[in-house]
């Protein structure tokens, strides 16, 4: 069983096995992994793979995974089966990424076990109702979800709503050999910024939105609330910090967020109504006000 964490994360996990499941720490394995080990009574073994990912976890998963019927996981809440229908109904998987020396032993396990393996859709089972087709959301409607049982257990800081609204692509590629050697690439991008709390994974489709209106915003608003800090706690604001911000896998740490700072994650969905309707505005050559209208003083 694979289990995918933030690296910040991984100790809590570990010690958490241990402590509590009585699973022992395989000492051979080195980073990102660690394997945990438990025996039971007849001689079963059950083995817990947990990866470390500077990323977050659900991009890895995505992106580093060999086959469909392989994107079946579990968040603190509820379980989730991207690729339902394949999986579980028709029992078939599709081929992630370039299929090298390392995954075949894998997917011969899913042979063994029931699950044949395709490297592409069929020209004649491919459908814009069909899990796989070239836009995603985590939580859309060719998703399985099933919530957990949550008594006595503490929710998680990020809301579901958030996770589900991920975006990821999937294209078509081949390795130079284009008649025998097709797969699928599930392709994403990652969104970070100090005026919002959570990172947002997005696709190419929806590139002009977080690249363009939602930097340009948020680039101005922490420009607003770092203002705000005390002189000696105010960070640089140059194109430099502005990437590493955007490329940081966790914005700001919580224990250095003042409580003067200010989130503006619950703004995400007008933008985006706002952006929508700009660009069919834009494409009927509609524009809501002339500059000069807008900016006349009577």
């Amino acid at each position: 069983m694979p289990s995918h964490t933030s690296a910040r994360d991984i100790s809590a996990i570990g010690k958490y096995l241990v402590e509590f499941e009585q699973y022992l720490l395989v000492p051979e394995v080195t980073y990102p992994e660690e394997i945990y080990i438990r025996l039971d009574n007849s001689g079963g073994k059950t083995e817990i793979r947990v990866t470390k990912t500077e990323d977050p976890p659900l991009r890895t998963i995505l992106g580093d995974t060999y086959s469909t019927g392989q994107v079946n996981f579990m968040t603190s809440s509820k379980a989730y089966a991207i690729f339902p229908l394949p999986t579980f109904l028709q029992y078939k998987t599709y081929a992630l990424n370039v299929l090298d020396d390392a995954c075949w032993s894998t997917l011969a396990k899913y042979t063994q076990r029931g699950w044949r393996t395709q490297d592409v859709l069929w020209e004649e089972e491919e459908s814009p109702y069909h899990p796989i087709r070239k836009l995603r959301r985590i939580g859309d409607h060719s998703t399985w979800r099933i919530p957990l049982d949550m008594t006595n257990m503490e929710k998680c800081s990020m809301p579901n709503e958030v996770f589900e609204k991920a975006e990821f692509g999937m294209v078509l590629s081949s390795d130079g050999h284009p008649d025998t050697e097709l797969n699928y690439t599930i392709e994403m991008e990652i969104f970070s910024a100090f005026t919002l709390r959570y990172q947002y994974m997005f696709t190419a489709n929806d590139d002009d939105f977080w690249n363009n209106m939602v930097e340009d915003r948020t680039d101005r608003l922490t420009n607003i609330e770092r203002m705000k800090l005390d002189e000696k706690r105010r960070f640089s604001f140059d194109n430099a910090a502005l990437h590493a911000i955007r490329s940081s896998p966790v914005p700001i740490k919580s224990s250095d967020v003042p409580n003067t700072w200010t989130y503006y994650d619950d703004e995400l969905p007008k933008w985006y109504e706002a952006w929508k309707e700009k660009q069919r505005k834009k494409s009927l050559g509609i524009d809501k006000f002339k500059d000069s209208d807008l900016w006349r003083v009577d």
